[in-house]
């Protein structure tokens, strides 16, 4: 009986050892990471991650090894691979709010490097809101601004108090808490859909009826923002035509723009592209670029934001 048991698994073993053999090396994998990050040791996470990655992309890899990191103190290594974790996990994974957790931490502290910045974490959706300081700005164009159009003649606009605005995009994983099904789609062959893309295919009416679910859900009152407000938040107290200065090829340290990238994989875009390369063909994991002054991120690029 022992034989007979034992040449019937032999037996399917050989016949389907490509398939067990590359499964078994996953769980060794995974097994290696989770024994790293026990004893502290990232650096052999990082490795096992590496090579686990050549076979199958794993969430649960990136989570333990993104908190190993955070453990260390190494916020934009583990920032990064908790990124990842949000690419590849639905939010009901089991790690998902622990990894929200982690990353809003990290977000946190990285915020207190810059002056005088406050910033409060919705807890409904986790996103964070950062505090714009009242005061004037010139809105609309300076005269001697390229590209200005006739109608943006500049003029003085004040807040009497300050007010809170998100610091990044609504994500899809964030929209889909108030519409499950909502499908950001593609672009060509790149998708849009992945959970820390921001959420696009939206219409106004549909980031106002959010906003007002939100207000629901909280008891805090949350609108989509005036254009002043807007504008007033993505200068942060510049008065160049882009909140980084005038050089418009640094865009790729704060935007996803039109680029080296975009103009490689889509034949289709006719105008001119900056002469720097960011990175993405088509939307980017909001947060992934440089803040302004008033710490909110992707005001310009990736996509357009609807205001009121």
């Amino acid at each position: 009986m022992k034989f007979s048991f034992f040449f019937i698994i032999a037996w399917l073993t050989a016949f389907d050892c490509l398939a067990i053999s590359k499964q078994v090396q996953i769980d060794l994998y995974k097994r290696s990471i989770t024994q790293a990050v026990a004893l502290k040791d990232c650096q052999l996470a990082l490795n096992k991650l590496d090579a686990l990655k050549k076979l199958s992309h794993s969430p649960f890899a990136s989570f333990h090894t993104g908190s190993c990191l955070l453990s260390q103190n190494k916020l934009s290594e583990a920032k990064r691979y908790f990124q990842e974790y949000f690419s590849a996990a639905e939010n009901t994974h089991e790690y998902y709010m622990q990894a929200l957790d982690a990353y809003l931490k990290i977000e946190e502290s990285q915020a207190k490097k810059q002056v005088g910045l406050s910033i409060w974490h919705e807890p409904t959706t986790a996103m964070s809101f950062v505090k714009i300081p009242k005061g004037c700005y010139s809105m609309g164009s300076q005269a001697t601004e390229k590209g200005r159009l006739i109608r943006e003649k500049a003029h003085e606009v004040c807040f009497e108090r300050p007010f809170w605005m998100s610091q990044f995009e609504v994500t899809n994983a964030q929209f889909r808490l108030f519409k499950a099904k909502h499908d950001s789609e593609k672009y060509q062959q790149y998708s849009l859909n992945d959970n820390d893309q921001p959420a696009v295919y939206i219409g106004w009416q549909d980031a106002g009826d959010y906003a007002e679910w939100l207000s629901e859900q909280t008891g805090y009152r949350f609108r989509l923002p005036t254009e002043a407000e807007w504008e007033y938040s993505a200068k942060a107290g510049t008065q160049t035509a882009r909140f980084w200065g005038d050089d418009e090829n640094k865009a790729c340290d704060y935007a996803n723009v039109h680029d080296a990238s975009s103009k490689r994989a889509i034949k289709r875009f006719k105008w001119q592209n900056h002469q720097c390369d960011d990175g993405y063909i088509a939307t980017a994991p909001v947060g992934r670029f440089k803040a302004n002054a008033f710490g909110l991120h992707d005001m310009l690029g990736n996509v357009w934001e609807d205001r009121k």
